[in-house]
């Protein structure tokens, strides 16, 4: 497993917010947009330490599909799932499919991606 954060995101100007801080302390950071053909295939060939799914950007059924394809496909690594943002009932609905996804608001990423993830 490298030692990327792969964000999936469809913003980039969003993405360069939330990463910049994590670039700062290190991390390498990758940005897959979730309506990318190859988004899975991206995540494979990063094999990503963590993903980070911005819900604040959306689509959030793509996201949340895309962290069920992960699970189910044996190719892919198995990152920590981070999901940032996102209203309380989307936020429920993915809890349902992916329990042990980590949710967070953005001002919480640093903290716990610093704290679940292993850097120097």
């Amino acid at each position: 497993m490298s030692s990327t954060l792969m964000f999936v995101c469809s913003d980039a100007e969003k993405y360069g917010m939330l990463a910049q801080p994590m670039q700062d302390a290190g991390f390498d950071t990758e940005m897959v947009d979730p309506g990318a053909t190859t988004v899975l295939e991206t995540i494979e060939t990063a094999a990503p330490m963590a993903t980070v799914f911005d819900l604040a950007t959306g689509p959030e059924q793509a996201m949340q599909e895309i962290a069920k394809a992960m699970l189910a496909d044996p190719n892919l690594p198995r990152p920590l799932l981070v999901f940032v943002g996102g209203d309380a009932d989307t936020v429920a609905t993915i809890k349902g499919d992916i329990p042990f996804a980590v949710f967070v608001n953005p001002d919480e990423l640093m903290w716990v991606l610093k704290h679940l993830v292993y850097k120097d």
